[in-house]
This record gives structure tokens, C-alpha cells and sequence, in this order.
């Protein structure tokens, strides 16, 4: 349980950011998650379709640098820029492994959980 606890997550990788939203769902009230190099945040479904299975696809079907602008454009008009919520990606989208979450961008938004830069 991690109500009326403070929680620190490091990283911004998909187990990273799942154990953040799952402190929040248990009524942590003080989680903070710490990133080095921030990331872009997929959300599970682009215009209804399923992300990993069309969505990503799509855009690696494409020249990379295309696929990456148009993908990053899609990001940056559902979600606004990552700057936004402090996740500041040190690389292009489609150039590592996506953080996939349909609700951390939702709790970043309501202050559920705070997003720090490398912590000392």
C-alpha cells in the first residue's frame, strides 16, 4: 500500500512508469518520478488503432526521418509537447523503445504524480 506515502520512481522506462500510475491508483498522494533523459509518451490507441500493432508500424513503414517527424507531430498534437509535462526526450521518438501509458500524461496533468530531472 502506498497511501499517505511518498514515492520516488527512477527511470521513464514502460515498468518504470506502470509502478508510478499504480502508486497513484492506490492512493499514493506524493509520487515523484525521476528522469534522466526523459521520453516520449505513446498513448495506447492513435486515432483508434492500436499503437503497437498499426500505429507504430505505420510510421516504420515510412523514410525515418518522415516517419519520426509525422509520429512526433501526432504525439505533440494528442498529448502537447512532452516539455509541457517535463519530459524532456534527449532523442527522437522512434528512435528507442516507446513508453507506452494511457493515463501518466492524465496524472501528471491533475499533479498526481511530479516529474523530477536526475536526482543526486
Amino acid at each position: 500500500r502506498t497511501d499517505a506515502q511518498r514515492v520516488l520512481v527512477v527511470g521513464v522506462g514502460n515498468s518504470a512508469v506502470d509502478a508510478a500510475v499504480n502508486c497513484v491508483a492506490q492512493g499514493g498522494s506524493d509520487v515523484t518520478l525521476s528522469t534522466r533523459s526523459g521520453a516520449w509518451i505513446v498513448p495506447n490507441f492513435i486515432f483508434g488503432y492500436p499503437t503497437d500493432l498499426y500505429a507504430c508500424r505505420a510510421f516504420l513503414a515510412l523514410p525515418w526521418r518522415v516517419g519520426t517527424v509525422v509520429f512526433e507531430a501526432i504525439l505533440t498534437l494528442l498529448q502537447g509537447p512532452m516539455a509541457r509535462w517535463r519530459l524532456y526526450p534527449t532523442m527522437r521518438a522512434l528512435q528507442s523503445q516507446p513508453t507506452v501509458s494511457p493515463t501518466l500524461i492524465h496524472h501528471i496533468q491533475r499533479r498526481q504524480v511530479t516529474v523530477v530531472g536526475d536526482i543526486d
